[in-house]
């Protein structure tokens, strides 16, 4: 039996699912196993999300958005659909649409960072985000 589950609560993903597949912009951006997702996600768009996600260790603090509004989707894309809020963007973002690429076994990307060739970036969602996800759902993966 399949379950497809759409959301935006990466607590209940991270719990629940045993694939991910992110989406932006009606268009699949990263896909891979739930604990690879967590642990290494790939794309700058999986990196702001978890950047921007609350946890006690900042507190106080102002919590991290992702500037600027997804795009209309009734308009032709020339380059990557994340371009304008990539902070990793680079010229061939804006002309290139991204293939889905494989930089590590089982694990997609839709982002020219990962292309053959390219230097990769260096930038990775804090590890902390996965694990305070684990501490709020009670630290099971029930559906394993």
């Amino acid at each position: 039996m399949a379950l497809l589950l759409i959301t935006h609560d990466l607590g209940i993903v991270s719990t629940m699912a045993h694939r991910v597949a992110l989406m932006y912009a009606g268009q699949v951006v990263e896909v891979a196993e739930t604990s690879e997702f967590f642990a290494r996600p790939l794309h700058p768009y999986a990196a702001m999300l978890f950047a921007a996600l609350p946890e006690t260790a900042k507190r106080g603090q102002q919590l991290a958005a992702i500037g600027g509004t997804v795009p209309a989707l009734n308009q032709a894309f020339a380059g990557c659909r994340f371009v304008a809020r990539c902070p990793s963007a680079f010229a061939a973002c804006h002309n290139t649409q991204p293939e889905l690429y494989q930089p590590v076994v089982a694990h997609t990307v839709r982002c020219l960072l990962h292309r053959k060739g390219s230097q990769r970036s260096s930038s990775r969602a804090p590890l902390a985000a996965a694990s305070m996800l684990k501490r709020r759902a009670g630290g099971d993966r029930r559906f394993d």
